[in-house]
């Protein structure tokens, strides 16, 4: 099932969000707008890109092509309190990311990048106790990094200064990831890498 985006669906690009509407000027940009709003409402993220395919493709079926096979009506997100900072970051970072993910970098570039990140002492773990809040963000993570990795794969962990996930970000243009003058003079961020 995908939206047909060169279309703009009755009522502009829109989605119901409980008793509030959310409006945007394109679908990419009505799913950063819900991601926004659950974020801003605390709200748990779910699969916003799934809920506005559901909604529109439900509520305007001559906007989509394929055929809808889930559930039309999910469950309305409930109030988000994983208790862990950092994967709430880094999921963010990721569904705001995700249909830009195609800009990456080479190989070498990436294993040069992972380098620093795995002597940093801001390389930390991010899962937590919420087995489920681990495999969803794990599952964005690698949706957007493909089939690479690096020798060090298993030793990138998140960057807590920037709030991303270390193994997905070191392949991704450096306009994907974020910058902070806190980062340390050793951060490949810092070296434009």
């Amino acid at each position: 099932m995908t939206v047909i985006e060169g279309v703009v669906p009755p009522g502009g690009w829109h989605y119901k969000q409980g008793n509030d509407t959310i409006r945007a000027e394109s679908f990419t940009a009505l799913l950063e707008a819900v991601l926004d709003y659950r974020s801003a409402n605390r709200l748990d993220f779910g699969n916003v890109h799934e809920d506005v395919l559901n909604y529109i493709c439900s509520s305007f079926p001559r906007q989509c092509r394929g055929s809808l096979n889930v559930a039309v009506g999910s469950k309305t997100p409930t109030i988000r309190n994983t208790g862990n900072d950092l994967i709430d970051r880094i999921q963010r970072w990721a569904m705001k990311i995700g249909g830009l993910a195609h800009r990456k970098v080479t190989q070498a570039q990436a294993e040069k990048r992972s380098e620093f990140c795995v002597n940093c002492p801001h390389n930390v773990t991010w899962r937590g106790g919420c087995g489920t809040c681990n495999s969803n963000v794990e599952r964005l993570c690698a949706i957007i990094r493909g089939p690479l990795e690096v020798t060090y794969y298993k030793r990138l962990m998140a960057c807590k200064l920037l709030g991303h996930d270390n193994r997905t970000a070191i392949f991704l243009d450096s306009s994907l990831v974020g910058m902070s003058d806190s980062l340390p003079e050793s951060c490949w961020r810092k070296k434009n890498l």
